[in-house]
């Protein structure tokens, strides 16, 4: 939700394609895994380790995802907490523990279904900040639509294929490949993933939602992409205004701190949370 729209300002939009795997990947999920979970009486993922090699298997899964999912969550939590900070007078530490602590609270209360319902909501917010922060900028912009597209086409900013060999840059063979091992791992392994396919009523159920999930996906880095390139033809019109900007993977909270009005900078920052929050 922030590291997308800042890519896409810095640079152009060749991480588009991080999400397409997850398309690749859907059938193998849906006609492989699927089944197999299906017919899990529990909800542990790791359990079914256990079941097929022995304790030692699942006390490695187990705790391999507990020790990653610390630092993905440092990294989820920190994310907004920076958005947060800077919007408002806040301390940063006290911007973590809120969004940490508020997570927590309602998880452990509403357990699966306060997290699904949660999620459901959060993703409203998010979608819907997202599309409020494009419509912005392209209200503000002399020309609108037209001079989103001219402006970012002169600058290569939806550039989504790069050809080069290089392995140390954003080429589609490293964004494919790579974004292939990385999606894999969660919707085959992880738990957070797994046991949201066990609270579906049935296989259908859950062959739609990872569909679903998947097209969604996608939409999303789309949307997001064209945040961060609205955002880029804005400051070309309008560059005395970047100055303050820390580094450019800050630009989505400084755009909202600095140029949208308060109640629609109040819904970004309520998406952004959402974001955190689901994740």
């Amino acid at each position: 939700y922030m590291s997308i729209p800042a890519k896409a300002y810095s640079e152009n939009w060749v991480i588009f394609f991080v999400n397409l795997p997850i398309l690749l990947l859907a059938p193998l999920v849906i006609f492989v895994l699927l089944p197999v979970f299906n017919r899990l009486t529990s909800a542990s993922a790791y359990e079914y380790l256990e079941t097929r090699f022995g304790l030692a298997a699942r006390l490695y899964g187990a705790t391999a995802f507990v020790l990653f999912q610390v630092g993905r969550m440092a990294l989820v939590i920190y994310m907004p907490a920076l958005a947060l900070a800077a919007v408002t007078d806040f301390n940063l530490i006290a911007c973590i523990f809120l969004i940490g602590a508020l997570s927590a609270i309602y998880s452990a209360l509403g357990g699966i279904e306060g997290v699904i319902w949660t999620d459901f909501a959060q993703t409203v917010f998010l979608l819907g900040a997202a599309f409020m922060s494009l419509f912005l900028v392209l209200y503000r912009l002399d020309g609108g639509f037209e001079t989103f597209v001219s402006v970012a086409s002169a600058n290569d900013k939806f550039r989504m294929i790069n050809w080069s060999g290089d392995h140390t840059t954003n080429a589609l063979w490293v964004v494919l490949i790579g974004s292939m091992f990385t999606q894999l791992i969660p919707y085959i392994s992880d738990q957070s993933i797994i046991q949201r396919y066990q609270t579906t009523t049935d296989l259908p159920a859950a062959r739609r939602a990872m569909w679903i999930n998947a097209f969604l996906n996608t939409g999303n880095t789309l949307v997001f992409l064209s945040v961060g390139t609205a955002i880029f033809v804005y400051y070309q019109f309008n560059a005395e205004r970047l100055a303050g900007l820390p580094r450019n993977d800050a630009i989505l909270p400084f755009f909202i701190a600095r140029e949208m009005p308060p109640g629609v900078a109040g819904i970004v920052i309520a998406g952004i949370f959402a974001a955190a929050q689901s994740a």
